[in-house]
């Protein structure tokens, strides 16, 4: 065992998840590991003669290429009894992981890891079968071909501060990578944040808090979307041009005279415009799951009152899409501009498969008939999940015909509030769990797709609320959270390695 900050071979330790993600991994004890080569994209450059210079040239474009496969061999002992690679039928998932301290065979016991995402295996090799006088091992030996190699590492929490003293409901990334070039400056992806939040009671305004520096530092918006008094909850972007993105915020206080309120900014909250989808008064945006979008020509808004409203022009205009009837609808999700979501009170579930032209009912978990569903995912016609307000997470891979409760979290979850998913791998949930009678805003994430599943707290909050509200990930080992009071201000959680 090493005893700095140095790894060595024999830290590692290497599990297989024969059946994909979230399913159950096999610790496998007596194995080896070759070499992992990580493509990352042959580099091909164009040259142009240097006018100034006989026998010089200038660069005058470099391009990329699209990333290999990731290879690599594990080799064993033959035994008598069959090894778990070889129950890999399907695409299957890889992990080797580095820990100094805990069990070997213990998943969650990791300092380090790297995960071969959907690997095949393309060869078995047998050796030493046979000899007339030597008494080597026998040998086997696989070797393995992936879609791609994913680092990932604990993370810690560092809690960021802003000039809010309501709850945060909110956040959202407004920016990807960005090499510097014609389209500006360097930036990573969770540069440019946006977050919502309550609003105290007017002449108070909600103004959405904007950050440019990874959530570092925080100004409100210029303008403010709504009226005094009115709460902003949801919030999604999209670009609109070359050079401008627009962002969409949900109005999460009622109007009795009034329909459903959105608001949007091209000019990062320098001005708002205020739309009124549908002719439902007294509707709004219940939760910040409410808004969703795949890009300017896919939109969606859930409504207090059972209504999912759409949008196909950048949220100028809207038609009403789905009426659920007397339901609270917290949460809405597409994967594409087919596949979607919804979920609501009493714990209300639908689903479609032509971007919401139909929708159909769905039968949730039976424990939770009488328990609003708060957050949602979807995978695939047939693989989502549910998060319900006090904590409990459900998933299913039948469309509903069947449900299973993801029991065994390292946190007690007093309240669920949001869940995302980067893929089928990397997923992040944001609420409230309790430890030791006290109430702490926590993000929980998974790298196995949903299997297991580890725990980042907040400080203490302020009472029993709901902790994080929203979670925006970034990538695996990047996460925003906001939500609830802790003493006088709102809860930023910015978990990263």
């Amino acid at each position: 065992m090493s005893t700095n900050q140095y790894f060595e071979q024999g830290d590692g330790s290497l599990f297989v998840q024969p059946q994909g993600p979230n399913t159950v991994e096999y610790y496998l004890g007596c194995h080896d590991v070759g070499d992992i080569p990580i493509p990352m994209g042959d580099v091909t450059e164009v040259l142009c003669p240097d006018p100034a210079q006989i026998g010089r040239y200038q660069r005058v474009m470099m391009m990329q290429g699209v990333p290999g496969r990731v290879t690599t061999s594990i080799s064993t002992y033959l035994s008598r009894s069959a090894d778990y690679l070889e129950a890999v039928k399907c695409l299957a998932a890889l992990y080797i992981q580095k820990n100094e301290c805990g069990r070997r065979d213990m998943f969650t016991a990791r300092d380090w890891g790297v995960r071969l995402e959907n690997f095949a295996v393309t060869q078995k090799t047998i050796s030493n079968l046979a000899h007339r006088t030597d008494r080597n091992p026998s040998g086997l030996a696989f070797d393995l071909s992936a879609d791609t190699a994913q680092i990932y590492y604990n993370l810690l929490n560092s809690a960021r501060a802003i000039a809010e003293t309501e709850p945060l409901t909110t956040i959202i990334n407004l920016n990807e990578d960005q090499c510097a070039g014609s389209c500006g400056p360097a930036m990573n992806r969770g540069k440019n944040l946006l977050a919502t939040d309550d609003s105290a009671v007017g002449p108070a305004l909600a103004a959405p808090w904007w950050s440019t520096n990874y959530g570092v530092t925080w100004a409100a918006s210029a303008a403010n979307p709504f009226a005094a008094g009115y709460h902003t909850r949801g919030a999604c972007s999209f670009p609109v041009s070359r050079t401008v993105t627009r962002v969409l915020v949900g109005r999460g206080t009622t109007i009795p005279a009034s329909p459903i309120g959105i608001a949007y900014t091209d000019d990062s909250g320098a001005t708002w415009t205020t739309v009124t989808p549908g002719v439902t008064n007294a509707e709004f945006v219940p939760f910040g799951g409410g808004l969703w979008a795949l890009d300017w020509q896919h939109i969606w808004v859930t409504g207090n009152l059972g209504n999912v409203y759409f949008s196909s022009d950048g949220g100028l205009t809207w038609a009403t899409q789905y009426a659920a009837g007397a339901f609270i609808l917290n949460c809405v999700r597409f994967i594409d501009k087919d596949l979607g979501l919804v979920v609501g009170s009493a714990n209300t579930i639908a689903r479609t498969v032509d971007g919401g032209a139909h929708w159909t009912a769905v039968a949730g978990p039976a424990a939770m008939a009488a328990v609003a569903a708060n957050g949602c995912w979807i995978h695939d016609d047939n693989t989502f999940w549910v998060l319900y307000a006090g904590g409990q997470l459900y998933y299913t891979t039948d469309t509903g015909a069947t449900w299973t409760q993801r029991a065994g979290l390292p946190v007690t979850m007093a309240v669920g509030c949001d869940i995302k998913f980067l893929n089928r791998y990397d997923g992040f949930v944001g609420g409230r769990c309790t430890v030791g009678g006290n109430p702490f805003g926590v993000i929980l994430r998974t790298i196995d797709g949903g299997q297991n599943w580890e725990a980042m707290r907040s400080a203490q909050l302020a009472g029993a609320t709901n902790g994080i509200q929203s979670v925006c990930p970034i990538d695996t080992n990047h996460c925003y959270g906001v939500g609830t009071l802790i003493g006088a201000a709102p809860v930023i959680m910015d978990i990263a390695q």
